[in-house]
């Protein structure tokens, strides 16, 4: 489970069940109704017993919440003390309310037993409680005002002017907006950004906005091809403010620093030239040594294409280099291609890929093909062929059979 509570799931699965296992019972013409009227006091007197004490305890509760602290601090006492009562009468009312629909069970199953209505009316009646307790708890957390035009839920942000003024560079690039920070989600709706919403975050993208990018180190936004920042000017309106320093989608660089841990490695782009410079975790990547890192003054890298799942450069050098790319670094899925020809790629700077690149002009692609993709693609292929051979011999199975009885 994600959440330890969502263990609770398991309780609503068990409970109905067993309901079906008792209706088993129940229906069951063997069992004397002497037999079923003992069994149904005896539960309906625990069930009853366990709301009954429930009841009288609740001055023993507390009614306190996991955010009380936050809630007397910005409201108040008085506040609080409301938000406890509130939660005390919910308590108290789903107790009267599921003692309603015990009676009311107990009673539709007591007529059963003691035959005044047929199985049919009773499945109808049971049913009904059941339908009517379910949509009156589901309504508490979906109902009317949850549900919005569809022109709203296709469209939740709407374009703004600064929006519209980014849109005009047809360029490859990315926005940060510090308002939103890495959790935002309406800039990563118009554009290419380094934050977004997700349950799941890539980790060392976490770690550079906590140790650099939340700390204003411009190197970082550099190096992420950060183009655009949104800021606010002295009157409170957005604009796009142009970083001009944006490194792009690939650059040469023209030094590696080789550091002995990923501590080291995050701490040391506090003080290093993006532009210039290449910061490599030996301890990962321990077979990789004496790098070439030459850059003449016209060397270049362009992408040509982008794709999320392929992208395409064109690499011009006259000197063996190393090439920086503003991707995240992914072994599980991400090949890198040389004219073709499948080469090895390795992380720099914590968080970006890196790629020897041999003198002359060339064409790098990157793919995304996991194999764990590849494997679990064979295997259903696999188990489809197989349930195909499998039904097939049970029809050719069952012809000849027929075939032989007649």
């Amino acid at each position: 489970f994600r959440a330890v509570s969502s263990i609770q799931v398991i309780l609503e699965l068990c409970a109905p069940i067993m309901a079906v296992l008792a209706l088993v019972k129940l229906f069951d013409k063997e069992i004397p109704a002497k037999e079923k009227i003992s069994a149904l006091k005896i539960s309906g007197a625990i069930l009853i017993g366990i709301c009954a004490i429930l009841l009288l305890l609740k001055g023993t509760f507390s009614f306190s919440g996991l955010n009380d602290a936050m809630y007397q601090q910005y409201f108040g006492d008085e506040i609080l003390k409301m938000i406890e009562r509130d939660r005390e009468a919910v308590f108290v009312d789903d107790l009267l309310r599921s003692l309603v629909y015990v009676l009311l069970a107990g009673g539709v199953i007591w007529l059963f037993i003691k035959e005044k209505i047929k199985k049919n009316l009773l499945t109808l009646l049971l049913g009904v409680l059941i339908i009517f307790d379910l949509v009156g708890v589901d309504l508490r957390y979906v109902n009317e005002s949850d549900f919005v035009r569809k022109r709203l839920m296709d469209r939740p942000f709407q374009q703004t002017v600064v929006d519209k003024q980014i849109e005009q560079d047809s360029t490859i690039f990315r926005v940060y907006d510090p308002a939103e920070g890495l959790n935002g989600a309406r800039t990563s709706y118009f554009h290419m950004s380094i934050g977004g919403y997700h349950a799941a975050k890539p980790g060392r993208l976490q770690d550079l906005f906590d140790y650099h990018i939340y700390r204003n180190n411009k190197e970082v936004l550099d190096m992420l091809n950060v183009k655009y920042i949104i800021q606010q000017d002295q009157e409170g309106k957005q604009y796009p403010a142009l970083n001009s320093e944006a490194l792009g989608n690939a650059w040469f660089v023209e030094e590696i620093i080789p550091v002995n841990s990923a501590d080291e490695e995050i701490d040391a782009l506090g003080t290093f030239n993006a532009e210039t410079s290449a910061i490599l975790n030996t301890e990962k990547f321990p077979g990789i040594k004496d790098l070439e890192t030459g850059k003449d003054s016209l060397a270049e890298i362009r992408l040509t294409d982008y794709q999320p799942n392929h992208l395409t450069y064109i690499s011009r050098n006259s000197e063996d280099g190393v090439a920086v790319f503003s991707e995240m670094y992914y072994p599980y899925g991400w090949q890198a291609y040389i004219n073709g020809k499948p080469t090895a790629h390795f992380q720099v700077n914590y968080t970006l890929r890196a790629l020897e690149v041999p003198a002359g002009e060339h064409k790098i692609e990157f793919r995304f093909s996991p194999e764990v993709v590849e494997t679990g693609s064979l295997i259903t292929l696999s188990s489809s062929l197989l349930l195909g051979i499998l039904i097939l011999g049970g029809i050719v199975y069952s012809i000849r059979q027929s075939r032989r009885k007649t």
